[in-house]
């Protein structure tokens, strides 16, 4: 925002002697980006954002206030980046990450407001004893950000459409993920909170991550838009259609996914995972064919199971193979129950 003019304005005291007493206007008001943990999207009414102007300054030597800040509420896991615009061809760059809002109410200020203009009683010197002049508010900065929301969760979901991923969310977790019989159902990342068995109820998070497809690791389809989701999680948790439900045969699907992971980071291909071979409950000839061949090729250890509402079957032993790979990964936030206890 604009910072607000300062004042001029004169008092006569009883002598008749014009005295200053204008005082300097309020500082603009900030834009500032806050993590807010029930916003889910990046979705805004406007692109544009102006904070308030500050108000002008007063006479009686007394202040303008300063303008309010204009809050914009973003998902936890929103990396910031500066936009830099080529002057001939409008072409867009990104800076590195400025500001990774990681944290619930943590706060990033985007824009500071203006500030304030002096008003003639900042003027008054033992020469001038009644200045006429006083200053505009300064305009407040003015940049072009890009925002990335990176979902934060200690497990992600991993697979092909129609693989079952929402379906295995909402059977272990409160989350409610749109679940349809066509693929791309997921658009945008779920988190869900699961509670592990353990007698200290540790609870993680699990995120379902949208559907990838062939080539995502080189931006096909919605590829990286996908993938970038990944990059903060602990354990990976691969759900496979166990069923061939689509005609895909689960073990190509598993060799596909593994190989977009290692082109997109190595670092990420190497984390702990579990295999999830979903859909038992379909077609058992089907699924015990698929199911060695998962088993023959998966460097993982594979867990068969079904996440449908009306059959599921084996998601206690999905959560507690989970929690364990968790301790290993994490052991720091994810302690054995006897070390908590100990530390207690």
């Amino acid at each position: 925002g604009t910072g607000g003019n300062g004042n001029k304005s004169f008092i006569t005291d009883r002598y008749g002697n014009k005295i200053p007493d204008g005082e300097r206007g309020g500082d603009g008001g900030d834009i500032i980006l806050q993590a807010c943990s029930h916003q889910q999207a990046l979705k805004f009414e406007s692109f544009h954002h102006v904070g308030k102007k500050g108000e002008n300054g007063k006479s009686n030597n007394r202040r303008g206030r300063k303008g309010a800040d204009y809050i914009i509420k973003v998902p936890v896991g929103t990396v910031v980046k500066h936009v830099y615009r080529d002057e001939e061809t409008r072409e867009r760059s990104f800076s590195d990450a400025i500001a990774d809002l990681t944290e619930e109410s943590q706060r990033f200020c985007a824009a500071k407001g203006g500030r304030g203009g002096q008003g003639n009683v900042s003027f008054k010197t033992k020469w001038q004893r009644r200045p006429e002049i006083r200053e505009l508010g300064k305009d407040g900065e003015s940049t072009e950000l890009f925002l990335e929301l990176k979902a934060i969760a200690d497990v992600g979901l991993v697979g092909f459409p129609n693989a079952g991923k929402s379906s295995f969310l909402r059977r272990v977790s409160r989350a409610r993920p749109k679940v349809g019989h066509w693929p791309f159902t997921t658009l945008q990342p779920h988190v869900g909170l699961v509670e592990a068995a353990d007698p200290a109820l540790t609870q993680f998070t699990v995120a379902d991550i949208p559907g990838l497809i062939e080539g995502a690791s080189e931006g096909r389809g919605l590829g990286h838009h996908f993938l970038r989701h990944i990059e903060r999680v602990k354990v990976l948790l691969f759900v496979l259609d166990g069923a061939s439900s689509d005609f895909r045969c689960p073990a190509e699907d598993l060799s596909q996914l593994i190989t977009e992971l290692d082109t997109y980071s190595p670092k990420i291909a190497q984390r702990p995972a579990l295999v999830l071979l979903n859909k038992n409950d379909i077609d058992e000839e089907v699924f015990e064919q698929n199911e060695h061949k998962v088993r023959a090729i998966s460097p993982f250890e594979v867990i068969t199971g079904s996440a449908a509402e009306e059959s599921a079957v084996g998601m206690q032993d999905v959560i507690d193979r989970l929690h364990n790979l968790l301790r290993k990964a994490d052991p720091e936030n994810f302690p054995t129950y006897a070390r908590r206890h100990s530390q207690t």
